[in-house]
């Protein structure tokens, strides 16, 4: 009989030759990921995010993105690699593509394998914007220029083009540009957005320096109204209805005093209403609110 050690040694040895043999216990080279050439920034922490709050587009079919400011092609690959994984999703990218840029991120494109899927715009995005179809996205990612009049340039053209519940992600609004004066500042520029276009959108999230916003699926005859609740308020016609059936509620002289009190102390910027303390200290403020079953925080 063998000694164990000789046993160990035979049995090293058949290994050996049978690797030299190329058998299945030879080295798999390990798959190597595209080698791309990027010199951005981008962090990603964001991507991260973008996996959770994009997750109901994943290898959905006929996902259609814009981004807005695509440099070298960082975010748009990773969401062609993530979200938009459906061989009939689709995306298209605006950028000025200043130098060599263009040719860097198609090089990248390439890189990536999925170059038919994308359609580059070279020139100004609130331009270009205005050339695409609307209600033909459903997301948008908005991170062009960093100025406050090119966003809010960017975000009223990119607005049409956003389908009904679709999202729309802005970048840059964060405390790094406080030092900038107030007009120049990105986040300005998306605050002025988001007041302006609060009937019609829900805020998701702002995580870092993103917000992202939903479109609501929504259509009122009379732009002239503010939404409160599941009721819309016609300033021109001075009647609450509901969003859902378009249903008239009646409301006594003293109820609609204090509904337009309720509307103008909506504070800018939120979608959704945010009373004020006092305000709902008044007994008829309160008596309204449960009439129409209104919830407010603080009540």
């Amino acid at each position: 009989m063998k000694s164990p050690g000789v046993f160990r040694g035979l049995l090293l040895m058949a290994l050996i030759v049978t690797v030299n043999r190329g058998s299945s216990f030879s080295a798999v080279p390990q798959a190597t990921k595209p080698a791309y050439v990027f010199t951005d920034t981008f962090k990603r922490e964001h991507l991260e995010y973008w996996d959770t709050v994009l997750a109901s587009y994943k290898g959905k079919q006929g996902v259609r993105y814009l981004e807005i400011g695509v440099f070298e092609g960082r975010s748009l690959i990773w969401m062609l690699e993530n979200i938009l994984t459906h061989d009939t999703a689709r995306a298209t990218g605006i950028d000025i593509f200043p130098k060599d840029l263009k040719e860097r991120c198609a090089e990248n494109l390439r890189v990536s394998g999925y170059e038919r899927k994308v359609e580059l715009i070279t020139g100004f995005s609130h331009l270009e914007a205005r050339k695409l179809p609307v209600d033909s996205f459903d997301i948008i990612y908005i991170d062009g220029s960093h100025t406050a009049d090119d966003v809010l340039a960017d975000a009223v053209s990119c607005w049409p083009l956003l389908k009904k519940n679709g999202t729309m992600i802005f970048d840059n609004y964060e405390p790094y540009y406080q030092f900038w004066p107030e007009e120049l500042r990105p986040e300005m520029a998306i605050d002025t957005f988001l007041s302006a276009y609060r009937n019609y959108l829900d805020i998701v999230s702002t995580v870092g320096r993103q917000v992202v916003i939903r479109k609501k699926d929504v259509r009122y005859s009379d732009k002239r109204c503010s939404v409160i609740g599941p009721y819309v308020y016609n300033w021109y016609s001075r009647q609450l209805r509901k969003i859902k059936n378009s249903e008239l509620v009646p409301l006594s002289y003293i109820e609609q005093h204090l509904l337009i009190k309720i509307i103008h102390s909506q504070k800018l910027i939120y979608s959704e209403y945010k009373p004020d303390p006092e305000l709902l200290k008044d007994p008829g403020v309160r008596a309204l609110a449960d009439k129409l079953n209104l919830k407010f925080d603080g009540l």
